[in-house]
């Protein structure tokens, strides 16, 4: 039973569309934010099918993983996402991948944010909590988001 007290903010359930390949990550995340009192997780494995999910349900937030489950990759999924979605949400990447140009690629594709993984769940949904509670949290955000906001490791 989720706490009355944690949820996002008062008006419309908070939607968030998680795509990540890993089962096992994509689960934690789920059920993750669904404890966390977010109001609606939509969890899939691939680009193109969270594309054409995010493009119909214009979700508040978008967390996608780089390598997903067909051949539509997470930063190109940012990019048609930016290019062809008609109202501004947050999309976060979180990857493995943590070399300087892997984020680069991410944040020029459109990504608001850049976790790293391996993550900290509580550490991860109090920044969703916190760009969910202010919509405006992640525009102009950049330079914060490549320090990664204590993400990773705890």
């Amino acid at each position: 039973m989720k706490n009355e007290n944690r949820t996002i903010a008062p008006g419309r359930p908070r939607t968030v569309l998680v795509v990540e390949k890993s089962p096992e990550i994509r689960e934690l995340l789920r059920l993750t934010l669904e404890e966390g009192g977010i109001g609606s997780v939509i969890a899939i494995s691939g680009g193109r099918s969270a594309m054409r999910t995010a493009l119909r349900l214009q979700p508040d937030l978008i967390l996608t993983g780089v390598g997903l489950s067909d051949e539509m990759d997470g930063i190109s999924l940012t990019s048609i996402l930016r290019k062809r979605n008609t109202r501004r949400c947050a999309i976060c990447i979180l990857s493995a991948w943590g070399q300087k140009v892997d984020i680069e690629k991410g944040m020029a594709a459109g990504a608001d944010e850049y976790w790293l993984k391996p993550f900290s769940p509580s550490g991860l949904l109090a920044r969703i909590r916190e760009l969910l509670r202010d919509p405006l949290a992640h525009v102009d955000n950049r330079d914060i988001s490549r320090e990664k906001r204590g993400m990773q490791n705890g």
